[in-house]
């Protein structure tokens, strides 16, 4: 294993008879890096397993979690809180071979457009998407001191500082794909210790279009982020692109500011041909509309025939005022170092470099503290058996958990019910945390919210909205009972 970003965590005894007999049972350390693992494929022929997995809903892979999860004896059946995360698997021309034909599978015989396919289960990385979105707080003491400087610009530059900052951890070497979040799926954690801490909350906001809402903030600091995120894949040509729709929203209270960032293209090369990779690529934004500031940055990416993948990435700094001119400039690699140019000196310093910068540890609540929604609750088991190597077991579980989300969906859509986000409120066209402005002792914004008391895919924004019907016939099974009883045949 290479030095790159390492994170210990630890994981709990399973009381699981079917584990796998190379996890101990005691209190394991399992060291995470972002390098690649042993190959562990066995064959790219097409498991029986997989095979009825492939012929499922297409609406699997970004299934919901519903009230079925409420309830903490529920929850878990399908395992503990398991902490851990696996390496990253370098995919071998045979393990690309079997991808393939599950794509090709799932093409030919379910019709499905490819950015719809699933892939098999050896590929996913043991994690929600909720957790990997946090990581990019795993530079936030770059953030935190901002609100000290006096000057606008210095502000402005270090929050592009951390913007460039986290990139790296978002792109491990190997190509895995976290857990689709489940309707209602909700990741809580926190990046440093006591008053200097950055809390954390993420939570699964719809299921058509899949997206997702998380707000941070440390009080003490008075600094804030918060963001919606709709990600929407595409095929171009040799590359699968994911790009996420949505702003990223810094927030500097003591100086009344907020600074509005886009977000990046994660492109996966080597698709049809070539290795598999994994880059970002695209124009960015940053701009503070109080100061003027703004920021035009290019993550430039490699040409799709290309066998090998870039990491540069260059930058404007420019002020409303002089909309032409170039206060500074900045180029150089988001997984090492980058250089900024001083226009008026000419000087050339290093402004960031990410490789001496101390990633800071991530803390997630005590597990009898974790509600029974909570990522680590609903994936424990599945997470578990992926690091176990039991891939069989993992795919069973994991469609267990899509089949309760998919007979849940279909209850909620046959008595009309409407989705009501635990964590978020939408206001105007996006989604945030209704006590963030609280925290800080500011005003609560206008929000909207949905004229019903159950939850459902899509939230009203009006507040005449039509109630939920209730339903009328009491013998019909809740999707709780239905998953039971099915289990029980």
């Amino acid at each position: 294993m290479e030095d790159e970003v390492r994170k210990k965590l630890t994981f709990h005894d399973v009381q699981d008879d079917s584990a796998s007999e190379s996890c101990s049972r005691s209190l394991v350390s399992i060291t995470v890096s972002t390098d690649s693992a042993n190959e562990r494929l066995e064959s790219s022929e097409l498991s029986s397993e997989e095979v009825r997995i492939l012929q499922a809903d297409e609406d699997d892979t970004s299934a919901d979690l519903t009230s079925d999860f409420d309830n903490e004896n529920d929850a878990a059946r399908f395992g503990p809180c398991s902490p851990a995360i696996a390496e990253p698997v370098c995919e071998s021309d045979e393990g690309k071979k079997k991808i393939i034909k599950s794509i090709i599978h799932q093409i030919t015989t379910q019709k499905k457009p490819i950015y719809r396919c699933q892939l098999p289960i050896f590929i996913m990385e043991p994690r929600s998407l909720l957790e990997k979105l946090t990581d990019f707080f795993a530079y936030s003491p770059v953030l935190l001191p901002i609100g000290t400087l006096e000057s606008p610009k210095l502000r402005f530059l270090e929050v592009l500082r951390f913007y460039l900052s986290a990139w790296h951890l978002q792109i491990p070497k190997g190509v895995k794909n976290p857990f689709n979040p489940v309707l209602g799926e909700v990741f809580r954690c926190s990046y440093g210790q006591r008053d200097d801490a950055m809390e954390v909350i993420v939570e699964q906001i719809t299921h058509h279009p899949p997206s997702s809402a998380f707000a941070a903030w440390n009080v003490k600091h008075r600094v804030a982020m918060e963001a919606y995120v709709r990600p929407h894949i595409r095929l171009a040509g040799n590359n699968v692109e994911t790009v996420l729709h949505g702003n990223l929203v810094g927030h500097l209270f003591e100086h009344d500011e907020m600074y509005v960032c886009t977000y990046p293209k994660y492109i996966v090369k080597g698709i049809l041909f070539g290795t598999l990779q994994m880059e970002l690529g695209g124009k960015t934004s940053i701009s503070c509309e109080s100061t003027g500031y703004h920021a035009e940055i290019e993550f430039k990416s490699s040409n799709q025939l290309s066998n090998s993948i870039s990491t540069v990435v260059v930058a404007k700094v420019k002020h409303a005022s002089e909309k032409k001119t170039t206060l500074y400039a900045l180029r150089g690699n988001w997984d090492s170092q980058i250089w900024i140019t001083d226009s008026t000196s000419k000087q050339e310093s290093l402004f960031i470099d990410v490789t001496a910068v101390p990633a800071v540890e991530r803390t997630l609540p005590p597990e009898e503290q974790q509600e029974p929604h909570e990522s680590r609750k609903v994936w424990g088991r599945v997470m578990h058996e992926i690091i176990c190597n039991d891939e069989e077991s993992a795919l069973r579980h994991k469609t267990e958990i899509e089949e309760v989300q998919r007979h849940a969906q279909a209850e909620r859509k046959k008595q009309n019910a409407k989705w009501i986000p635990r964590h978020f409120v939408l206001v105007g066209d996006t989604y945030k945390h209704p006590g963030l402005r609280e925290k800080f002792g500011l005003p609560p914004e206008a929000v909207h919210v949905a004229a019903s008391s159950s939850r459902g895919d899509t939230p009203s924004s009006s507040a005449n909205s039509t109630p939920e019907k209730k339903p009328t016939d009491a013998s019909t099974p809740s999707p709780l009972a239905w998953f039971k009883n099915k289990l029980k045949k």
